[in-house]
């Protein structure tokens, strides 16, 4: 019997699952408690429920990980269908969970980058993805400038191939949410590796993906291309620099100032160029971009009227109008705790970040609020946090799980401190 499968509930985390929030999948698109999930024969294994017929597999991949161990000075290399894969991550969920999300990825770089940006080519096949299994290993191996590397830099493309990432199970979304804004970056690139396009383009395109999601229990990318940190910045500058043209807010920005405002700004521009009313609206942004490749460093405006026919500057107004009228989806957030009235052996800290609450993954304080009220008094409950030492906002910060029994009688309060951003490319 494997080793990891005697882990009892207690001991893992629920997977984050923000459609079914509490529920675990059973299979063929249901949903059910861990309870129904142990009597339909699925087995426990670290914080998934999986088929018992893999139980063959997960020993396989164990003895393999054992063999050397999973340090980054053992990683190992494999094969998804699209990509190359440098890794140190568990075999297990490399095959189980990354290997299908990078192929997917693939297919959905592959198909919105025809349909919306009108380019697609052979050339962009077999990719390299360098995935660390933890911020620390990803930290010391990639050091930025000789020094560890940042967490506000989670992921990156080097050499203009290769995807570098980490993934963290204290906070798997972050990982999806990387690879779909960088690698974007790194299709484009194999798809017009001759064009020079504008900075503001270039973070424009990669960033149209960052509203897509990722499902581990189906294996699907649900496209979506309205993120919400995204849209309500440029809502924020639009509406406090009403007279500012777009060349100061954000086309003639250089790349050492581009900074979070332009991100958003540029993204929602190029939002409106596709999806803007009329029939020839994506034919001309994609006419737009494949006049980029072998342009040189023109301007983007004399490049888009050459494609289009099109006065780039009169654009404007109506991208300001279309952008103010978008309506964000709903965001997610890490809700962090004020624990007071806490005993010895209830190790729950303020600013702790809430990962699940009795079984059910946390997102929002309203979420936790209510969770809080309706918490129960005559057994035990578990409260799941994620722990940064020393703080959320360190460069440096460790992260690791924190699990703690309340039982019934404790006099502990867990009030909400207040909400931290947080990024959202996992739905399950």
């Amino acid at each position: 019997m494997l080793s990891a499968l005697v882990l009892t509930l207690l001991l893992c985390s629920p997977p984050q699952n923000r459609a079914h929030p509490g529920l675990v999948p059973l299979g063929k698109d249901e949903w059910g408690t861990p309870a129904q999930a142990k009597e339909r024969g699925l087995i426990l294994y670290h914080d998934q429920w999986l088929p018992k017929e893999r139980e063959k597999d997960l020993r396989k991949w164990e003895k393999e990980d054992a063999k050397e161990g999973l340090d980054w000075k053992h990683r190992y290399k494999t094969k998804s269908e699209y990509y190359r894969i440098e890794t140190n991550v568990p075999r297990w969920r490399i095959e189980l969970e990354i290997k299908p999300f990078l192929d997917e990825l693939f297919e959905t770089h592959k198909r919105v980058m025809a349909e919306d940006f009108g380019i697609s080519g052979k050339a962009a096949g077999n990719k390299d993805v360098r995935i660390y299994s933890s911020f620390n290993d990803y930290s010391v191996n990639e050091p930025d400038n000789g020094k560890p590397h940042p967490r506000n830099n989670p992921g990156f493309i080097v050499g203009g191939a290769t995807l570098v990432v980490y993934y963290e199970e204290t906070d798997p979304g972050e990982f999806y949410w990387v690879c779909f804004h960088e690698g974007a970056h790194q299709f484009f690139l194999s798809l017009l590796p001759g064009a020079t396009p504008p900075h503001w383009l270039t973070e424009a395109l990669a960033t149209y993906f960052e509203g897509c999601t990722y499902s581990r229990a189906t294996g699907t990318v649900t496209p979506g291309f309205v993120n919400y940190e995204r849209l309500t910045q440029a809502q924020g500058v639009l509406k406090s620099r009403k007279d500012a043209t777009a060349q100061e807010l954000f086309l003639d920005v250089p790349g050492e100032r581009f900074g979070g405002f332009e991100y958003g700004l540029a993204w929602s521009f190029v939002h409106y160029l596709i999806h803007r009313p009329g029939e020839k609206s994506r034919e001309h942004f994609a006419s737009f971009v494949r006049e980029l490749n072998g342009s040189g460093v023109k301007p983007a405006g004399e490049v888009f009227a050459k494609a289009t026919k099109e006065d780039f500057d009169a654009l404007i107004p109506g991208w300001k109008d279309y952008v103010l009228a978008l309506q964000p989806p709903p965001p997610i957030a890490w809700v962090a705790l004020n624990v007071t009235k806490a005993k010895a052996d209830e190790d729950l800290r303020s600013k702790d970040l809430v990962w699940s609450f009795d079984g059910v993954e946390v997102y929002s304080v309203k979420q936790y609020g209510e969770l809080w009220m309706k918490r129960p008094k005559d057994r035990s409950y578990e409260v799941v946090v994620v722990r940064c030492e020393p703080d959320f906002s360190s460069p440096q910060a460790t992260r690791r799980f924190v699990h703690t029994t309340i039982q019934p009688g404790s006099e502990i309060q867990l009030q909400p401190l207040g909400e931290l951003q947080r990024k959202d490319g996992l739905s399950d």
